[in-house]
């Protein structure tokens, strides 16, 4: 589904976020309880996905990593406009913006893999000349 690069690319960013998450966690669990509980939650999926994707070029995994990005991120920018679960945090400090640009990284990257497969299937086989 995708080059060595990409795979390993959006591993990186998968575990950076998710250790950017799990620093941040003991804040967070003081701010709201389940907010807390998200980013530890968030922290664990990363790490595992990470592996995978470091590991194979899996197609669950690469599908997985860009709905759990684009979760996060709509749940950072819920709590910083309209609120969630209860929390509204109405600073936009440098944490936040990592983890959008990381996650807005993964799923750039798994879009362009996506691309590359497909592309990939579509072109027709050459056969040898005989």
């Amino acid at each position: 589904m995708s080059t060595p690069l990409s795979h390993r690319t959006a591993a990186v960013l998968l575990a950076v976020n998710g250790l950017l998450h799990l620093a941040l966690t003991p804040e967070y669990s003081g701010k709201n309880l389940m907010v807390g509980a998200g980013f530890l939650g968030f922290a664990a999926v990363s790490a595992y996905l990470a592996v995978r994707l470091w590991r194979h070029d899996d197609q669950s995994a690469w599908a997985a990593a860009a709905a759990v990005s684009v979760l996060a991120f709509a749940g950072l920018v819920a709590s910083r406009t309209v609120g969630l679960l209860s929390f509204y945090e109405p600073d936009w400090e440098i944490a936040a913006i990592v983890s959008l640009l990381l996650e807005a990284g993964v799923v750039g990257v798994a879009a362009f893999a996506r691309r590359l497969s497909l592309g990939r299937r579509s072109r027709p086989r050459r056969r040898a000349m005989t």
